[in-house]
């Protein structure tokens, strides 16, 4: 599968076991912990495992999951966008996370943008949801700018705290991403 987007400055693609240290990294960056979750991952050894065990597996079992959003001229890593099939709701969902270096400069909503129009164009999807922290004001912000709108709370299986849920409605306006 080589699967790759592209945007202005942006190119999002499948991860790779040669990741590991960049999510090693991601995983641990204390805003990571505290707007979405503490994997629990200490280690490159236990990222790349990660990546097998789950990313990848999760892009070939559902056809969905995260990128690596890489700079455009600099192909270094600066954090993850995608669209996720996540149990218990009934649309696919779009995440993002960055490190903290690649935060507030408009890298994240140009993702974003990229999945979204995959997700409108390539798989053809009717709407998206996304899930956050209600504490999480800089992403819930991001998902409104892209058109994302309240539609009440969700509690992912397993889980005590209940989340934000916004959905989008795809249509064909365009969105600047391309498929290469």
């Amino acid at each position: 599968m080589a699967l790759c987007l592209t945007s202005a400055r942006l190119v999002l693609r499948l991860p790779a076991v040669s990741d590991a240290p960049f999510f090693c990294r991601l995983l641990n960056d204390p805003d990571y912990i505290e707007n979405i979750r503490d994997s629990g991952i200490r280690t490159t050894e236990e990222a790349a495992e990660y990546i097998e065990a789950l990313m990848l597996a999760n892009w070939h079992e559902t056809g969905f999951g995260m990128f690596v959003v890489t700079g455009r001229e600099t192909s270094r890593p600066l954090g993850v966008c995608g669209l996720i099939d996540r149990a218990g709701l009934d649309d696919i969902d779009l995440g993002f996370a960055f490190l903290p270096e690649a935060r507030g400069q408009g890298f994240a909503q140009e993702a974003a943008e990229a999945c979204i129009q995959w997700g409108r164009t390539e798989k053809q999807l009717p709407r998206l949801a996304a899930i956050a922290r209600f504490s999480n004001a800089p992403s819930l912000s991001l998902l409104a700018r892209l058109g994302f709108e309240p539609a009440g709370s969700y509690r992912p299986e397993g889980e005590t705290e209940v989340l934000s849920l916004m959905m989008l409605t795809l249509s064909a306006t365009s969105v600047s991403a391309s498929r290469t």
